[in-house]
């Protein structure tokens, strides 16, 4: 039995943006940000700004627990790392990322310290024209 979907899509006529959104698991304050491409160097942007706003709100560490995805791996991680030492205006300032485990079907319990966080999601939209 084919199962295949037959209704005709129209992916390549809509505008897409993709959503980056960050919850801080202290005080529960949320922070979105949109782009039209998504790929290391746009995480790695809405990291570099959200680091941004960390240190100005007052804090050293901005500790970011991130799921498995391939673009939160070493290329978008050094392309912060670089973001932050070429412009200088995250001196003395830290990103620590805790990767959660692999997808199991299987129920576990995972443990993470009690600590400030960003946990760091993405999402698709169609915007309204």
């Amino acid at each position: 039995m084919n199962t295949h979907c037959r209704v005709p899509s129209y992916e390549k006529n809509r505008t897409i943006r993709y959503g980056l959104l960050a919850v801080d698991a202290h005080d529960r304050t949320e922070q979105i940000d949109f782009a039209k491409k998504l790929n290391s160097e746009s995480v790695a942007e809405y990291f570099h700004h959200l680091a941004i706003d960390t240190k100005q709100a007052g804090y050293t560490l901005l500790t970011v627990i991130i799921d498995n995805n391939s673009m939160h791996k070493d290329k978008m991680r050094y392309d912060l790392w670089l973001r932050m030492h070429e412009q200088h205006d995250l001196d003395g300032f830290r990103v620590r990322f805790i990767d959660t485990p692999r997808y199991s079907p299987e129920p576990r319990r995972i443990y993470y310290p009690p600590i400030t966080v960003a946990a760091v999601s993405s999402f698709a939209i169609t915007p309204k024209n």
